[in-house]
């Protein structure tokens, strides 16, 4: 090639190389082509590079058509048939057949799995930067209109949803935030938690199933620790639900707040202020009557036998055993 300390093999590999280019690697038909004045470049396989690398330095392209469309990103690592295949932004890594495939001017983003991180479906979509997206099909759907930046994806199938203007999420866990479109800073750790939120932002859904059903802005800010917390809910405001199926049938029930075991566990009122609150393993576990509002329930298994209670404060080791009256027969 009359280039210095490079090594090309293959038909056009490095076709281009001006003299002063360093230290390149080209192996593969059109690897490398197009390039002028580039150092410290690898590319591996058929059209790898193949756009040309124009005074960039450490870009690495391995896979047929890896990088293909790159001409002046810097600092790119990709590894896999068509990873990165459109781009021409910055910093990037790339593991997984088609991973990036469809990204533009992104940078500073990860993609490890097969299409992750893989199609947008315009110029906006596909500028999306700092994003983290880790599995099969992370963060892999059509993204549209507004760039979605600084998510974080780990887990098959993770932010799957057609996206567009989400940022600052993070989900981790198979289908976590499964179809999330335009929601913003929302916790999703554990299989299918948050699973079908579409629009719903500032939500912390932590266990296997929490929040899985949630698909409206009117639970915006709602709280979900534990397995299958508040499983059921769907548009319920301002709840908090702390422990393994605590608050789990609630869907549309506002403001409780429960922690412990299975705590509240059968709630379920209709639209409106409840107003709950429950401490304890299994405190009102069997409530489930609609009239069940604005109840204080505090210790190990407090009301864990009642099935209606309303406007009451109950206290204590197994307080209010078998306690039922209606919301009409107490102030509390």
């Amino acid at each position: 090639s009359g280039c210095n300390q490079n090594v090309l093999f293959g038909d056009e590999a490095g076709n281009d190389l001006s003299s002063g280019a360093l230290r390149n690697v080209a192996i593969g038909y059109s690897a490398l082509d197009l390039a002028t004045g580039c150092d410290d470049v690898v590319a591996i396989g058929a059209n790898a590079i193949g756009g040309g690398v124009h005074g960039e330095q450490g870009t690495i392209a391995i896979g047929s058509s890896a990088l293909s469309a790159i001409t002046s990103g810097v600092l790119c690592t990709a590894v896999g048939y068509l990873a990165g295949s459109k781009l021409t932004g910055s910093n990037n890594t790339m593991l997984g057949y088609g991973a990036m495939w469809d990204m533009v001017e992104s940078a500073n983003s990860v993609a490890i799995g097969s299409n992750a991180l893989g199609g947008t479906n315009d110029a906006d979509a596909d500028a999306s930067t700092d994003n983290v997206a880790i599995g099969h099909n992370s963060m892999g759907n059509n993204w549209v209109t507004g760039a979605s930046s600084y998510n974080t994806a780990v887990g098959t199938g993770t932010m799957t949803g057609v996206m567009n203007a989400a940022r600052y999420n993070t989900s981790m866990g198979y289908n976590a935030m499964g179809a999330l479109t335009t929601g913003d800073e929302n916790v999703a750790i554990g299989q299918s938690a948050l699973l079908v939120s579409t629009t719903t932002s500032n939500c912390v859904a932590v266990g296997s199933g929490s929040l899985q059903a949630v698909n409206s802005t009117d639970a915006d800010s709602t709280c979900a620790i534990g397995a299958y917390a508040l499983n059921d809910l769907t548009s319920g405001q301002g709840n908090t639900a702390v422990g393994f199926q605590t608050l789990a049938v609630e869907d549309t029930g506002d403001f409780n707040t429960v922690v412990g075991y299975q705590a509240l566990k059968v709630q379920n009122h209709t639209d409106g202020t409840v107003g709950n609150t429950a401490i304890g393993y299994q405190a009102g576990v069997a409530l489930a009557s609609a009239n069940n509002i604005q109840n204080t329930l505090i210790g190990y298994k407090a009301a864990a036998t009642a099935t209606a209670l309303g406007k009451s404060v109950i206290i204590g080791y197994e307080a209010g055993a078998g306690a039922n009256m209606n919301s009409a027969d107490t102030d509390g």
